[in-house]
């Protein structure tokens, strides 16, 4: 019984944060884009962005790693390596975006820089919770989502949110 209250409300957390995450991913990448552009060539070594804007780049970079770690949830009961391998790479990207938010040439208002952060720190936290398996990556997997609905400018207005 504890375990499934943890789930319920691990998702509300969840879901509360991917929608934060994707206001602040529509607020953030529509007025001005983070440079994981810069970040990704530099961790990945990819030169294959030519002619790909910033923002395709930080999409395929979000997608590889909710992709992997949507996989080694999935596989987690006779993978756990997997799993942690998967956390540790999508804690690496959030690191990268974190220390990106941290910089002083970071063009960002500094309330979507903290509450960008704050996102980040919580991220890294709740992933030490699943390794250990006292959480759910689904939860971090619907974050990562959230920010790349918004990096494809797919979120809707907070306005319009909870209108049928």
């Amino acid at each position: 019984r504890r375990q499934r209250q943890m789930c319920i409300r691990d998702r509300a957390v969840a879901v509360a944060l991917a929608r934060l995450a994707g206001v602040l991913a529509s607020s953030i990448f529509q007025e001005a884009i983070v440079s994981l552009h810069t970040l990704a060539r530099a961790a990945y070594g990819r030169k294959d962005g030519a002619g790909r804007s910033p923002r395709s780049i930080e999409y395929d970079l979000f997608a590889q790693h909710t992709g992997r770690l949507a996989a080694a949830w999935q596989a987690r009961d006779h993978d756990h390596a997997s799993l942690v391998r998967a956390l540790y790479d999508n804690n690496r990207l959030w690191r990268k975006l974190a220390l990106d938010l941290s910089s002083d040439r970071n063009g960002l208002p500094p309330l979507l820089r903290a509450r960008l952060l704050s996102l980040s720190q919580f991220t890294s936290r709740y992933s030490r919770d699943v390794a250990k398996g006292q959480g759910s990556a689904e939860v971090l997997v619907d974050i990562n989502t959230a920010v790349m609905r918004g990096l494809r400018g797919e979120v809707e207005p907070v306005a319009q949110r909870g209108q049928g």
